[in-house]
C-alpha cells in the first residue's frame, strides 16, 4: 500500500488545517502501475469531527476493489460552505494532478457517511456555485458519482440529526432550505448510490428514502439499499470497525454487501453498462 498525506493549505488557496490522505495499491510484480478510478472519502461525525472508522478502513476496502482513494479530514464545527469548499478544492487539486497519482482519469466520486453524506450531497447540488467561489472550472468541482452511507439529507424530517443541521446553518433559520438537499436536485446532480438501515435511530432513514425518490423523479441514475437492521455508523459492518457489535449481532454482517453494490454502481457508470 502506498500512502501520502497532503496538507490542503499547501496545495490550494485555502487557509485550512484540512488534510488529504492518499491510498494506492502497490505496483504489480511486472512493475506496471495500473491506473484506477478515484474515490474521495468523507467520514461522518455530525460535523463535529471525522470518524476514524469511516476513514482509513474504508479506503483500504475500496483499494481492494480496484480504486485509488483519498480521505479528506475536513474542517468541522463550522457552517456552510467551509467544508464544502474544502471538498471542491481537494477535487480541483486531484484532477489537476491525476497523472501524478496514477489515476484512471480526472473523474472523482465522493463517498460520504452520515454528516459526510450530507457534505457529499451538498457538493453534488451546489458544485457550480462552490466552484465560482474558488474561481475554478465547474467541471473540476462536479463529482462523477456519489456513494452515501446513512446520510443526513433534509432539515425537515423528524430525527434527521439536528446537530448536523444546526452546525451547517450556524443557527440561521434562513439557511434551513439551503441545507435540505432534496429540495435542490437538478438534472446535473451526480448519479448516486445510497444505503442505510431501517433501525437507524440517529439519522432517520427517511433521509435516504426522500433523496432516492427525488432522484428517481428527476431521472438521475440511483440505487438504494435499505437493510433490515444495523446501528448508525456501521461503516463496513466488519470486525475491524465494530468488533463487539458484530459478534453480538452477526446478522448485520450481511450489510457489508453495500461495498460490492457501490463498486458495481461506479464501474457500471464508468464502462456504461
Amino acid at each position: 500500500m502506498k500512502y501520502r498525506k497532503i496538507y490542503l493549505k499547501d496545495v490550494t488557496s485555502l487557509n485550512t488545517g484540512a488534510t488529504l490522505e492518499f491510498y494506492q495499491a502497490e505496483v504489480n510484480t511486472d512493475g506496471i502501475v495500473e491506473k484506477r478510478p478515484t474515490l474521495l472519502i468523507l467520514p461522518g461525525g455530525g460535523y463535529q469531527g471525522c470518524s476514524d472508522r469511516e476513514a482509513e478502513p474504508v479506503a483500504f476496502r475500496f483499494v481492494s476493489e480496484g480504486f485509488n482513494c483519498f480521505v479528506l479530514r475536513y474542517t468541522c464545527k463550522t457552517k456552510y460552505p467551509v467544508p464544502q469548499l474544502e471538498v471542491v478544492a481537494s477535487m480541483d487539486y486531484v484532477k489537476k494532478n491525476y497523472k501524478e497519482y496514477d489515476l484512471l482519469d480526472t473523474n472523482i466520486s465522493l463517498v460520504g457517511f452520515s454528516a459526510g453524506g450530507h457534505l457529499a450531497a451538498s457538493v453534488g447540488a451546489y458544485y457550480k456555485e462552490l466552484a465560482d467561489q474558488l474561481s475554478i472550472p465547474a467541471d473540476n468541482a462536479r463529482p462523477f458519482a456519489l456513494i452515501l452511507g446513512y446520510p443526513v439529507i433534509s432539515s425537515t424530517i423528524p430525527n434527521t440529526h439536528q446537530r448536523s443541521i444546526e452546525t451547517m446553518t450556524g443557527g440561521d433559520e434562513r439557511m434551513l432550505d439551503k441545507v435540505s438537499i432534496e429540495k435542490h436536485i437538478t438534472k446535473d446532480f451526480p448519479p448516486t448510490y445510497i444505503f442505510t438501515t431501517k433501525t437507524d435511530t440517529v439519522v432517520n432513514p427517511e433521509n435516504s428514502k426522500i433523496l432516492y425518490e427525488t432522484l428517481k423523479k428527476a431521472n438521475i441514475p440511483a440505487k438504494f439499499d435499505l437493510f433490515e437492521t444495523g446501528i448508525h455508523g456501521g461503516s463496513l459492518y466488519s470486525y475491524r470497525v465494530y468488533d463487539a457489535y458484530i459478534r453480538e449481532n452477526p446478522e448485520v454482517r450481511k450489510n457489508a454487501i453495500w461495498v460490492n453494490n457501490a463498486t458495481d454502481f461506479i464501474y457500471n457508470l464508468i464502462y456504461k453498462k
